[in-house]
């Protein structure tokens, strides 16, 4: 049986506020590059509560909002990710995103339905995320390591660039 797939799809300042949600957790080496080069530096959290609540990500309760069990994993693995890859790929305009954590890989790109919105999905293994990149023109993939060390990596071969840091 194949399982199913799973997509969140997330405006930038839902996005930002699920990062300040987990206020424990201080982001990776990874994750800092992608909120630095890729997210806006401030947002002002209108709606933003709301729309997580009535797209069921959330419940507010007495004033709080909680996070769905499995929402808050994605956050946490998301903060916790120890490798990141960059991947242009031909046309596409943004860069799409592999972010590694212990047990998940979260390939993010930009929703072209609705502006500002990027669409996320979580992968079990390499192999079914791959997927996602069989009929892209890679073109160019930077990867950042745990310690914040980046290094462009070589497109040659198909698929070859996530090879070394993934299990």
């Amino acid at each position: 049986m194949n399982s199913v797939k799973a997509s969140y799809i997330l405006e930038v300042f839902e996005m930002l506020f699920l990062i300040g949600s987990a206020a424990d957790l201080t982001p990776s080496l990874p994750t800092q590059y992608l909120i630095n080069q890729y997210l806006p530096d401030n947002f002002s959290p209108q709606d933003v509560e709301e729309g997580l609540v009535n797209k069921r990500l959330a419940k507010k309760t007495n004033g709080n909002i909680t996070l769905e069990p499995v929402v808050d994993l994605l956050v946490r693995s998301a903060l916790s990710s120890d490798t990141i890859w960059v991947v242009k790929c031909g046309g596409i305009d943004e860069p799409v995103f592999v972010l590694k954590a212990d047990d998940i890989f979260l390939h993010i790109m930009r929703y072209p339905h609705i502006s500002n919105a990027w669409k996320i999905t979580p992968y079990k293994n390499k192999e079914t995320l791959l997927g996602e990149f069989d009929v892209m023109a890679i073109s160019e993939v930077r990867r950042v390591n745990k310690h914040g060390e980046q290094r462009f990596l070589d497109t040659d071969e198909k698929n070859r660039w996530i090879e070394g840091d993934a299990k």
